[in-house]
């Protein structure tokens, strides 16, 4: 079995990571306060129960529009991640990941995590 690090690992520093998570919730997208740019959230949740909220921009929410379905598990690697403001942070993990064209992530079929975790 592969080894990937948890969500609590992962920061701004520059190296490479993988997570493997399951996808606990996926808002509609929306447009973003008083500016055109409309985003997208979901709630990432590895096998430790750790959450992050991921936000995924504009063009990037049609071509990301058929992943990510909550319930699934997937592997993630490299999106952006930014120090999150206390107001915003709702996971007790101070970052939040941007999803872009540039990310790697893989469903996985048979290396998965608990559904049952999602409704924790």
């Amino acid at each position: 079995m592969t080894k990937y690090m948890h969500i609590q690992d992962v920061d701004t520093s520059p190296k490479k990571w993988t997570v493997m998570v399951i996808v606990h919730e996926k808002t509609q997208p929306r447009a973003s306060g008083n500016s055109p740019t409309r985003q997208q959230r979901v709630v990432f949740m590895d096998e430790m129960g750790q959450k992050v909220m991921a936000t995924i921009y504009d063009l990037d929410i049609k071509l990301f529009k058929d992943e990510f379905k909550v319930g699934l598990t997937y592997i993630i690697s490299n999106a952006k991640v930014k120090l999150l403001e206390d107001k915003y942070n709702r996971f007790n993990y101070p970052y939040q990941w941007t999803i872009h064209r540039g990310v790697l992530f893989k469903e996985l079929k048979g290396e998965v995590i608990r559904k049952s975790i999602v409704r924790q």
